[in-house]
């Protein structure tokens, strides 16, 4: 159960912004002020060492307008937090 956990449970930031995956190869990002975006991280298996690509043309916030480049930053950077903690890697595609 605690594998699973692990894998599943949302992120939380110390600036207040949270990660978690929200689907099937689908993550959502809230950032500090509230705002939502999502986007999408093809994997090859959720096992340490996998490698994660965020897929950085798929971010964009929920109402559709594409996340401004200090926010896609930001994500990226969080995200490579996110998932070496799971002892996995993270590319930019």
């Amino acid at each position: 159960m605690n594998f699973l956990k692990k894998l599943f449970t949302k992120k939380h930031f110390t600036d207040g912004s949270v990660l978690w995956p929200s689907g099937k190869e689908h993550y959502s990002f809230v950032d500090r002020h509230g705002n939502r975006f999502e986007f999408d991280v093809l994997y090859t298996s959720t096992a340490a060492n996998a490698e994660n690509m965020i897929v950085s043309s798929s971010l964009f916030a929920v109402d559709g307008t594409p996340a401004p480049e200090d926010i896609k930053q930001d994500i990226v950077l969080k995200s490579k937090l996110y998932f070496s903690e799971r002892g996995q890697r993270v590319a930019v595609i």
